[in-house]
């Protein structure tokens, strides 16, 4: 059921599909870019890595014991940025 307020994802709007919420030392966390074809994932903290990356996927790992949060990014080849917020929580 969907709440009046609750506003609906367009799912044919580029955007990056995956977990909007980890844990803390979670390895291997696959992301997705769903409506774009090729490009390049970036993080925004350095508490994160990027395991492996194609053109349209990656998988990253959270090196840290501590709730963050961070931005994962998707920059096209013709330099259309896609970002995703993600929390980590912690136990």
């Amino acid at each position: 059921m969907v709440k009046p307020d609750e506003e609906i994802p367009d799912i044919m709007a580029p955007h990056i599909e995956g977990p909007a919420e980890v844990n803390v030392w979670d390895e291997n966390i696959s992301y997705s870019i769903v409506g774009l074809t090729s490009g390049k994932f970036t993080v925004s903290s350095n508490k994160v890595k990027i395991n492996k990356m194609t053109e349209t996927t990656c998988d990253i790992s959270i090196l840290a014991g501590k709730a963050f949060s961070f931005t994962l990014s998707f920059v096209s080849e013709d330099n259309e940025t896609i970002s995703k917020v993600i929390t980590v929580k912690s136990f």
